[in-house]
């Protein structure tokens, strides 16, 4: 992940101290991110893996009850298909 960070090495470090503490980076190059409710989130990590659609690193925040997916950039068109 530390490759789509402004400084990499200062992500890298970041990381290192406490790798759960949060760090901001910026999508859509290198992955998008999906945010929705956790019942939701769920289902839809449950239909991804099925379908074996692309899927990146899944977040959960459990006070909040949401979940974040973060699929491969440029893969909208693979999802596209699914609505038809």
């Amino acid at each position: 992940m530390s490759a789509v960070a402004d400084d990499p090495v200062m992500c890298r470090a970041h990381g290192a101290d406490d790798p759960r503490r949060p760090y901001a980076l910026p999508t859509g190059r290198l992955f998008d991110v999906v945010v929705t409710s956790q019942r939701l989130g769920m289902e839809t990590f449950d239909q991804l893996v099925r379908r074996e659609m692309p899927l990146g690193p899944v977040m959960m925040d459990r006070r909040a009850q949401q979940i974040g997916v973060l699929p491969p950039s440029k893969s909208r068109d693979r999802f596209m298909g699914l609505a038809m």
